[in-house]
């Protein structure tokens, strides 16, 4: 799981330096906003499950 929180911090930060760097639109950008909102995901469900151990 903190390997997971890791990569989340790590594609998070990525975004928002890229987002001042190119704005909030470019391609880059929402690739990344993507590859984050999969992970957050995969966190959630990950939560989820072992909650219900």
């Amino acid at each position: 799981m903190n390997d997971l929180l890791q990569r989340i911090e790590e594609a998070r930060s990525s975004m928002h330096q890229l987002a001042l760097q190119y704005g909030f639109n470019a391609p880059l950008v929402l690739d990344l906003s993507q590859r984050l909102d999969e992970l957050l995901n995969t966190y959630h469900e990950s939560v989820k499950k072992l909650r219900h151990v």
